[in-house]
């Protein structure tokens, strides 16, 4: 069978169940372990997210579900960048919470690809790149080096 006939395929109730639970935290590894019960060890979970995540059909959801809540965000990527960066240079850093929220939301609208690639573009499908989770410490050396340039 081709490949391409394997991606028209609709998806599995198991797929489906993962991509439902992938959109809560953007975490496969958490995902797979909170959709297949039968499934505890979290090193077996995370290769099969990272199977599941290599699926042209799979990809191509997570692609339509990011559009889809872009369309629908209310804060744009730059805004929410601004409030990252005024975060990380306050004078008390108190906001660990609130930091992670942004990351998350970085990482829901495919942002994430964005701040590390430094560009400012739409990362385009998950086809051509891989998701990129950036840490709170990372993204903030992000922020420094653009402050600097």
């Amino acid at each position: 069978m081709k490949a391409e006939d394997k991606a028209e395929r609709p998806l599995t109730a198991n797929e489906e169940a993962f991509l439902v639970e992938l959109i809560k935290d953007w975490n496969g590894t958490r995902a797979i372990l909170r959709s297949n019960p039968n499934v505890r060890d979290p090193n077996v979970a995370a290769g099969m997210a990272h199977e599941y995540l290599r699926k042209p059909k799979i990809k191509k959801e997570i692609d339509a579900i990011r559009r889809e809540l872009r369309a629908n965000s209310a804060v744009e990527f730059e805004e929410l960048k601004l409030e990252v960066k005024s975060m990380a240079f306050a004078s008390e850093i108190t906001v660990n919470n609130k930091l992670k929220a942004c990351e998350l939301y970085l990482k829901m609208l495919g942002y994430a690809e964005m701040a590390q690639n430094q560009s400012g573009e739409d990362p385009g499908s998950t086809d051509e790149k891989p998701v990129v989770k950036l840490s709170p410490d990372e993204y903030l050396r992000y922020l420094s080096e653009s402050k600097a340039s």
